[in-house]
């Protein structure tokens, strides 16, 4: 260590004393021109040593080139990004470094850089090992260096993590985009849905329809109602939501979706599933996303097919088991793969968005799913073995007796009377709206948008003919939607009832209704009992049952 500090103390001696003696001199009023001589090589020496460190210790890699691009020097940065030894980039051409640069290239940005006109660019370096890095290239023309003439110093920044970040946020901007895309799908196709639905559940009620037509009609219902979970999970994914909770069987679906998504695929479910399992409380349609998911990353981690192992158990957690989950009964469902496993370094990510272990994965599926369970109140995890398998697992709190009554009402159409104002701008399901209310007992008038909806009500009301309830589409393009509408008719008319219809399942005026002024609540597409349903809810006439669904 002595070795390493006595050089310098020495230079710094003889600088003092150098220093010490110009002073002097002029003080006395002698000839100093050797001392200023030696003042101005220390002065030299000094902006070197201070070059020299500011140079080797730059949180940039540097090179500098001369005008045929030839290595001259490297600091240490340079050497920890490139992996390169100081002895293998001396003399050595730039090329060596970014093989992506072209000789016409590199002689055109020596001509720009000459004449002051080369600025800031990014290109690729390319590390000993063959990996590619994004840099920054900010160069610069210096003069004299180390008594040469001019040569070039290029200061190089590693923009890995930005380009990373640009990334992340042309995804997430695709997915607004997408979000946007996917919510007028889904609008339009509930919407054609609600016509479909509609006319089915009248004419399955047709008391001419022969017991072979009515299944029919029920297996083009049951058709529908799956065609309306697609669009709901299309919108799940895209824009998020808040869960739909219903007392929910897990082994009532388990084995239909597995099975469903494993379709196609050279891998087979085999099932364990708990014959005392109790229900949980659930979306449907986003837990039925989140086995779908799962059976999927099984599928693709077997490519040359296997077994896949889906379970399904009753669990008790204390406190201390899983901090972020109260103690209490849980039911755990598993899926296990038999593909070559999870690295123990790629676990702790596995759940972090735009991460994922397959050449093409965007890193968004488990991400969904570890959301779609942690707003279920649960828990999803992973244990991975290599060269034996992954398992995925996920924990939902067991349904409580209280979530199980009062028991599930039968659906039936219940008959009613009184008017109805509907305002859809849509003309075909303003049309199968009304031929349902006219099926259950109601009178109904129709308008397109906010505007005539509180023209009609105030003129009903100033005729003494006041509108019992009032249907809502949520939203009409290019005029005043259900929203805007309710609170200026509250305003007219404190006592109205209104009920808010949409596509749109997920939005959150449909989910919390009442906090936005609406009574009930009618999601499309529906049936004729579904719209009996949220009239009977509101009107509550005691109207008698037919004792049938629709």
């Amino acid at each position: 260590m002595a070795d390493k500090w006595e050089p310098i103390f020495i230079m710094n001696l003889k600088q003092t004393a150098v220093r010490m003696l110009l002073g002097i001199a002029r003080h006395a009023g002698l000839e100093v021109d050797a001392c200023e001589h030696a003042e101005t090589e220390i002065a030299l020496r000094e902006s070197e040593e201070a070059y020299k460190t500011a140079f080797d210790n730059s949180g940039d890699a540097i090179n500098i080139l001369d005008e045929d691009w030839k290595i001259l020097d490297v600091n240490k940065r340079l050497l920890q990004l490139s992996g390169y030894s100081k002895k293998e980039l001396i003399e050595a051409k730039a090329v060596i470094l970014f093989p992506s640069v072209g000789r016409a290239a590199s002689q055109q940005r020596r001509k720009r850089l000459i004449e002051g006109k080369l600025q800031l660019f990014e290109t690729i370096l390319v590390t000993k090992t063959g990996q590619r890095i994004p840099v920054e290239v900010q160069p610069a023309s210096l003069k004299n260096w180390r008594g040469r003439g001019r040569v070039i110093q290029a200061n190089i920044r590693d923009i890995t993590d930005r380009k990373r970040s640009e990334e992340v946020m042309l995804t997430i901007q695709k997915l607004e985009s997408l979000g946007v895309l996917a919510g007028g799908i889904a609008h339009d196709f509930n919407n054609i849905l609600t016509a479909i639905l509609g006319n089915l559940s009248l004419a399955k009620e047709d008391a001419t329809a022969s017991p072979g037509l009515r299944a029919l009609i029920v297996e083009s219902q049951e058709a529908c109602v799956c065609a309306k979970g697609l669009t709901h999970q299309l919108l799940t994914f895209a824009r998020g939501g808040k869960p739909v909770i219903h007392v929910l069987s897990l082994a009532q679906i388990l084995e239909e979706v597995c099975i469903f998504a494993a379709r196609g695929s050279t891998s087979k479910c085999v099932f364990s599933i708990d014959e005392k399992l109790l229900p949980v409380m659930a979306d449907k349609d986003q837990l039925s996303q989140v086995l779908q998911n799962l059976i999927l990353n099984a599928s693709q981690a077997m490519p040359e097919g296997g077994i896949i192992r889906v379970s399904a158990s009753m669990a008790t957690l204390d406190e201390r088991e899983i901090t972020s989950l109260p103690s209490g009964r849980y039911v755990r469902v598993s899926v296990k793969d038999e593909g070559v496993g999870i690295a123990e370094s790629r676990l702790l990510k596995i759940f972090d968005p735009y991460f994922s272990t397959k050449a093409k994965g965007r890193g968004l599926g488990l991400a969904m799913c570890h959301s779609i369970i942690a707003k279920h109140g649960g828990y999803l995890g992973v244990d991975s073995l290599m060269g034996v398998g992954t398992t995925f697992w996920f924990l939902l709190p067991a349904a409580t007796s209280l979530d199980l009554s009062p028991k599930t009402e039968i659906a039936s159409i219940k008959m009613g009377s009184g008017r109805i104002l509907v305002m859809d701008d849509d003309p075909m399901i303003a049309k199968v709206l009304s031929r349902l209310l006219k099926r259950l007992g109601y009178e109904s008038e129709i308008v397109v948008d906010g505007k005539e909806a509180l023209e009609a009500c105030q003129k009903a009301a100033a005729a003494g003919n006041p509108f019992d309830v009032v249907i809502m589409d949520l939203t009409i393009p290019g005029g005043m939607g259900g929203k805007e509408t309710v609170r200026k008719l509250k305003a007219l008319i404190p006592d109205a009832k209104v009920v808010v219809s949409s596509g749109y399942s997920i939005d959150p005026v449909m989910q919390e209704h009442v906090n936005h002024g609406f009574s009930g609540v009618l999601p499309k597409p529906y049936r004729v009992v579904d719209v009996s349903k949220a009239l009977s809810a509101i009107l509550n006439p005691h109207p008698h049952s037919t004792g049938k669904d629709g």
